[in-house]
């Protein structure tokens, strides 16, 4: 299968601490908040935006006071390094995302060239247009990703291939397309042939559901039902790990 364009992003807020904690987005700059699990209230006011899709204790930033220095007279660094903060972040880039996407699935210019935003035949397919579903599972992909769950030993969890292969599904994506597989297929599910251009896909690793035990995030029962397994087609595609936020381009 030949993919005509590809873009798929995942920003992603890394904020480095001194701590050790939890781990958000590969780094170990969080802490297990419990009172985000039992206080609603607590909740509402600390992750409005994610709040209501976090059922569960999360490991979120960990504000650390440090002094202010000659770069940061007033608060001191960290100071923004909060649970609120990153809610709002994700808030923000999650709507600009989406509003972004669908800008394209209805470009009447694009459409009747037949061409997407890059000049490529074959035009864009829609995916966020008219798919709440899929706007849907954007939002708690990204917000699971985000704020991954605490365990009883305040570690954080892997994320659940589940929650991973709810997005490709719902969202219409072909088979090929589909980065929720071993990390030593770099999240295909199967091995490369020829040049290697696959990358890893933003929350990776994956760990598959048991629903007798808390293992991976979200571990919410339908939180994320699983669709059928992708094929073990080819297709390359290229992952700005480093500022990741969901997005696709089409491909026909």
């Amino acid at each position: 299968m030949i993919m005509k364009n590809i873009v798929f992003w995942f920003v992603g807020l890394i904020l480095v601490s001194l701590s050790y904690g939890c781990y958000i987005q590969g780094t170990d700059s969080g802490t297990c908040d419990a009172r985000l699990s039992s206080e609603p209230d607590y909740k509402k006011l600390e992750m409005p935006f994610c709040g209501p899709i976090i059922d569960y204790t999360p490991c979120v930033p960990e504000q650390k006071a440090v002094n202010p220095d000659r770069n940061f007279n007033q608060d001191g660094r960290w100071a923004n390094h909060t649970t609120l903060t990153k809610d709002r972040w994700i808030e923000k880039t999650v709507k600009e995302m989406i509003k972004y996407r669908l800008g394209l699935e209805v470009n009447n210019s694009l459409l009747d060239k037949g061409e997407d935003e890059y000049g490529i035949k074959g035009g864009i397919e829609p995916r966020f247009h008219r798919n709440a579903d899929c706007r849907n599972a954007y939002k708690n992909y990204f917000c699971w990703i985000n704020f991954p769950r605490c365990d009883g030993n305040d570690q954080s969890l892997m994320t659940c291939r589940s929650s991973c292969e709810n997005f490709f599904r719902v969202c219409g994506y072909e088979d090929d397309l589909w980065r929720c597989g071993p990390s030593k297929f770099f999240n295909g599910y199967g091995p490369e042939d020829g040049k290697l251009t696959r990358d890893y896909f933003p929350g990776q690793p994956f760990r598959d559901f048991d629903p007798l035990r808390k293992t991976c995030t979200p571990s919410i029962e339908g939180a994320a039902s699983l669709g059928p397994k992708p094929s073990l087609s080819l297709a390359s595609f290229a992952v700005f790990v480093l500022t990741f936020t969901l997005w696709y381009s089409s491909s026909s």
